[in-house]
């Protein structure tokens, strides 16, 4: 019942026309604080709150983005971490690029044990610098060929191989390959061109 009252007020917020200042700040403030919920139907609640009103969406990256680093380090709030941080995709944060870079494998696991999930599920960085695009292709690959490890690997190949765009992150990758002298780099580069092109 208060989930359902607290919706029905933040709702009411978002449509009341003009928002004053003191609104908008009272609006933040509560939807950064909901992020942070042990409810999920509340956090769901901010996420949708802080998308549907541009003003605030504007405003809150680095705020949204302070709320993920927070998060992130806490191993018992892994659900909470990968709302933010899948906002963080949602809101188009280039700033937060370095950020999601740094994080690529952080891993959510499914509730159900056993169950296979796709990259893009379990590892919410990845997902999110998948949203934001071509502006996060240089330090996606950047990361991809210095780090052999098994996990940034398959991150790395999901966030080219999901691109909404796959003619730019083909050209990307192929603007890149012309300046690569290591030959491991261009046989892991033309590999996962190869893949795109299929």
């Amino acid at each position: 019942m208060i989930t359902i009252a607290r919706t029905l007020i933040i709702i009411t917020l978002i449509c009341a026309v003009p928002v004053s200042g003191a609104v908008a700040a009272s609006m933040k403030t509560q939807a950064l604080a909901d992020l942070e919920s042990e409810d999920l139907q509340i956090r769901e609640t901010a996420v949708r709150t802080i998308l549907s009103n541009q003003v605030l969406s504007t405003n809150v990256i680095s705020d949204v983005e302070e709320v993920a680093r927070k998060l992130i380090l806490d191993d018992t709030r892994k659900g909470a971490a990968k709302a933010t941080v899948l906002l963080l995709g949602k809101l188009k944060s280039e700033r937060s690029i370095p950020f999601l870079v740094e994080h690529l494998t952080f891993y959510v696991p499914y509730r159900e044990p056993g169950r296979i999930q796709p990259i893009q599920y379990a590892f919410p960085c990845t997902a999110a610098l998948t949203d934001i695009g071509e502006p996060a292709f240089p330090a996606v690959l950047a990361r991809w060929l210095k780090d052999d490890e098994v996990f940034a690997d398959r991150c790395v190949r999901s966030i080219f191989l999901h691109a909404k765009n796959k003619k730019v992150a083909h050209e990307f990758l192929a603007k890149r390959l012309q300046k690569m002298k290591a030959e491991k780099d261009r046989i892991k580069v033309g590999s996962l061109m190869e893949s795109l092109a299929k």
